[in-house]
């Protein structure tokens, strides 16, 4: 039996393959995985081990849950096949030019012999006899094919690490940013509240600080921060939360290669929400630049099985 491993991260790219001999015929199993968003298994085998094809689906979804499968049973030449004689048929014709030459024996040529309809058949031959060795060889192509999917799957981790990394680092500077703008905008809003309705001109901080009626500005100071300054905290804290799950995804031995599709999409959201609020021009490069990244990760994403 054919042990259920637990599935690693992969990409959905890889070959195997294994030659082998049985019956004088060479055979040559490949197998070839692609992307797809779902497990596809194609196989084309010679019509005479079409059997075989139900065992080697069942095989396939063992080890892998994405990609599209195809695999191929090629050989050198055609499946030799057993010739059978109907003694019967033989018979009956022997009988019948025994009497027409009245001999007790007679010799039928040999071209007569292979012209007379129904005399030999052709049958498959029992290849289900070697069916262990068949899928022994298939297993061996199997696992170099998924040895070859692991690998790829590393080198994409290893590649997505630094990347998801650096979009933490720009969540940080857009943080940063945006704080900063929120100060700015702040002091603005209630300098301007100051001067436009309680009629102070205002030349320092300080003096507004001790101009400024606490209690009214704290009932107003939302509703002008929303009118005159959009916040972009909600989408910034969202990254935050959704970034460093990813990196969490990427050590797990589980089937994450649609969860991180999942949270990509999301976090892409994030970033275009972010960039048609903020009005910051180095917020908005910024954001430019995590879409940018984004793109990339999901296109190597959509190789992750």
């Amino acid at each position: 039996r054919w042990p259920k491993q637990p599935i690693s991260m992969q990409s959905m790219t890889g070959y195997g393959e294994s030659q082998f001999s049985l019956e004088g015929v060479s055979f040559l199993f490949r197998i070839r995985s692609l992307n797809s968003k779902f497990l596809e298994i194609h196989t084309h085998t010679p019509r005479e081990l079409s059997w075989l094809e139900i065992r080697i689906e069942e095989l396939v979804k063992q080890k892998f849950s994405r990609g599209k499968i195809e695999i191929y049973l090629d050989t050198d030449k055609p499946l030799p096949k057993i010739i059978e004689l109907d003694q019967a048929v033989l018979t009956q014709f022997k009988t019948l030019f025994r009497d027409h030459y009245k001999k007790k024996n007679v010799n039928i040529p040999m071209d007569v012999l292979i012209n007379i309809p129904g005399l030999m058949s052709e049958k498959a031959k029992p290849w289900r006899d070697f069916d262990n060795k068949l899928e022994f060889y298939f297993l061996k192509a199997l696992i170099k094919c998924e040895r070859m999917r692991a690998k790829e799957g590393k080198k994409t981790i290893q590649w997505l690490r630094p990347k998801i990394r650096l979009l933490m680092r720009l969540t940080q500077k857009i943080a940063i940013l945006h704080k900063r703008e929120e100060t700015r905008q702040t002091r603005n809003i209630r300098r301007n509240y100051l001067v436009l309705y309680k009629g102070i001109a205002i030349k320092e901080d300080q003096k507004v600080q001790d101009s400024l009626n606490r209690k009214m500005w704290a009932e107003i100071k939302g509703e002008l921060l929303e009118n005159f300054y959009n916040d972009i905290t909600e989408e910034v804290e969202r990254l935050r939360m959704h970034l460093p799950e990813t990196l969490t995804w990427l050590k797990s031995d589980e089937d994450s290669g649609k969860k991180l599709e999942f949270y990509f999409q999301e976090i892409l959201r994030e970033v275009n929400t972010l960039t048609s609020k903020t009005r910051n021009t180095e917020v908005n490069q910024l954001g430019i630049s995590m879409k940018i990244e984004i793109d990339k990760i999901r296109e190597q994403l959509r190789n992750i099985a």
